[in-house]
C-alpha cells in the first residue's frame, strides 16, 4: 500500500474519523488537513500516525487541494470523514493498481445510511464517486460539494464506500445550516435572477421526483424524513441566498444617490429637527459625524458655526457628503476613517453623532461604537428608527423600543432618551406612531 495516500479534511469530527482512519490503517501517507477542532480530532488521527496539518478553512476546493499539495504518492484515495473503506474495496484499489492502467482516476460506488438506515432508492442507487486518482492529473474546483477534474479517462470500480451520514435529525440540522449558509452566498455572489421561482419549485420538484419517480418511498419512514428534508435544504439555500441578494445588491452609495441638493436637506433637517437640536443643545464648538452618509447634519451644523468633521467608511458617500457641502455653501470636512477607530485625540469634540448608524450592529459592537465616541467627545448623540419603523432599508437592521434601548445604554448616564418623527399608521387612519429614537448620554463619571 506504500503507493497510495488518502486525504481526509476535518473539523471536530470525533465520533467519525476514528472508524474512517482505522479502515484506512495500512496505507502508508494519511494527510489530515484540520480547520481548528475543538474536539479529539487531531489527538485520535495522531494515534494512526497522520500527518496532520492546521489550516484555516475557506472553502472546501482550497482545503482538499492544500490536503493533495502535502501527498507524497501518486494515487491518492480522498475520503470524508464519516466514510469507511470495506475491505472489499481497499483489495480491488489495490489489485487495479498492480495492473497498467488506461485511466487516471476511478468512480466508485457509494453506500449511503442515514439516520442509520441504507438508502437503496431515491437515486441512492446510482451515487458514483470520484475519490481515487492521479495527485499529478486532478484538482478540486467548487468551493463547496467540490468535485474532481481529472486530466485523461476514467474507470469505475465495483465495491462500496460506506458513508455513515448524519446519524439523527439533530446531526441534518445542523449540516443543513452550516452548507445552506455556504451555499447562499455562493449563490447570492453568482446574481442568480431565479431565485424566488427556485426557492419555490425546486424542493417540489426534488421531492417528487426522488420519493415517487425514482421509487424513494421505498426507503420508509428514515427515507420520507430524508427526502422531505432534503428539499427543505433547497428551499432553505434559495431563502438565504435572497436574503443575502438583496443586502449585497444594495450599498450606502446606492442609498444616497438622490440624496443632494436643497429639496432633499430642507426635508432632511426638518424630519430630524428634534435630534438636530439636542446636538445643539451642546453649544457644540468641534463636532464630528459618524456614517455621515449625505453629510447633511454635518453641513448643517457648520453653517451653525462648529467646526465639523463628517466621517464614513464608503468613499462615495464621502463625494457625495462633499457635493452637499459646495451646493449648502456649509463648512463641513468629511473624510474616510473607521468608526471603531477614530483617527482623533482623546476629548478633541465637544459632541460626536450619527443618524441611522447604531442599529446596523450588535450590541456588543454597539457599545464598542460609543465608547469610542466617548474617548475623542464629551457627549455622544444618536438617532435610530425604532420597532415602529414600517420598513427596513438595508435588511439588517436590529429595531429596538425605547426600554431597549435604554438597557443597552445602561452603563452610561442617559441626559435624553425619546422617540420622535411621527407616522400615521395604514391600517388606522387615526393613529400616530414615533418611528424614530434618538439619545444624548455621557459616561458615567
Amino acid at each position: 500500500m506504500n503507493n497510495i495516500s488518502v486525504i481526509i479534511i476535518t473539523r471536530n469530527e470525533s465520533k467519525n474519523i476514528r472508524r474512517c482512519v482505522d479502515s484506512v490503517s495500512g496505507f502508508d501517507d494519511i494527510v489530515i488537513v484540520d480547520s481548528g477542532s475543538s474536539d479529539e480530532t487531531v489527538s485520535i488521527v495522531k494515534e494512526y500516525g497522520a500527518n496532520v496539518f492546521v489550516r484555516d478553512f475557506d472553502d472546501f476546493a482550497s482545503q482538499k487541494n492544500y490536503a493533495l499539495s502535502k501527498c507524497k504518492n501518486e494515487w491518492v484515495l480522498s475520503l470524508d470523514a464519516d466514510e469507511v473503506v470495506t475491505e472489499d474495496l481497499k483489495n480491488e484499489i489495490l489489485d487495479n493498481l498492480k495492473k497498467p492502467l488506461d485511466a487516471n482516476g476511478f468512480f466508485i460506488p457509494r453506500c449511503n445510511y442515514i439516520f442509520n438506515k441504507k438508502m437503496q432508492y431515491g437515486g441512492h442507487q446510482n451515487d458514483y464517486q470520484l475519490r481515487l486518482f492521479k495527485k499529478n492529473k486532478a484538482k478540486f474546483v467548487q468551493p463547496i460539494h467540490e468535485y474532481l477534474v481529472i486530466d485523461g479517462n476514467t474507470r469505475r470500480l465495483n465495491s462500496c464506500l460506506m458513508h455513515y451520514s448524519s446519524q439523527n435529525i439533530n446531526d441534518y440540522v445542523k449540516k443543513l445550516n452550516f452548507y445552506t449558509d455556504l451555499e447562499a452566498d455562493l449563490i447570492a455572489s453568482s446574481k442568480c435572477r431565479h431565485m424566488v421561482f427556485y426557492m419555490i419549485f425546486k424542493p417540489l420538484y426534488a421531492f417528487l421526483n426522488r420519493y415517487f419517480l425514482k421509487s424513494g418511498y421505498r426507503d420508509g419512514f428514515e427515507g420520507f424524513l430524508y427526502y422531505i428534508f432534503s428539499s427543505f435544504y433547497i428551499f432553505l439555500k434559495y431563502a438565504k441566498a435572497l436574503k443575502l441578494h438583496k443586502r449585497k445588491s444594495r450599498n450606502w452609495g446606492d442609498f444616497y444617490d438622490n440624496a443632494t441638493g436643497q429639496d432633499y436637506s430642507a426635508t432632511h433637517t426638518g424630519v430630524h429637527s428634534d435630534f438636530f437640536n439636542i446636538i445643539l443643545s451642546e453649544d457644540p464648538k468641534k463636532a464630528i459625524e459618524l456614517g455621515c452618509g449625505s453629510g447633511i447634519m454635518s453641513v448643517y451644523l457648520s453653517k451653525e458655526g462648529a467646526d465639523t468633521i463628517g466621517i464614513d467608511n464608503d468613499e462615495r458617500n464621502i463625494a457625495l457628503a462633499g457635493k452637499n457641502n459646495s451646493v449648502l455653501r456649509g463648512n463641513a470636512k468629511f473624510t474616510k476613517a473607521d468608526a471603531f477607530h477614530l483617527p482623533y485625540p482623546d476629548k478633541s469634540f465637544d459632541v460626536a453623532f450619527s443618524q441611522g448608524l447604531l442599529e446596523h450592529f450588535d450590541c456588543q459592537d454597539i457599545i464598542k461604537l460609543i465608547d469610542e465616541q466617548l474617548r475623542v467627545a464629551k457627549a455622544v448623540a444618536f438617532s435610530v428608527p425604532n420597532k415602529f419603523y414600517n420598513h427596513k432599508d438595508f435588511g439588517d437592521e436590529r429595531l429596538f423600543t425605547k426600554k431597549e434601548w435604554e438597557s443597552i445604554l445602561s452603563k452610561y448616564d442617559i441626559l435624553v432618551s425619546d422617540d420622535y418623527h411621527y407616522l400615521r399608521c395604514k391600517r388606522n387612519f387615526c393613529r400616530r406612531l414615533p418611528i424614530m429614537y434618538m439619545a444624548k448620554i455621557k459616561a458615567k463619571s
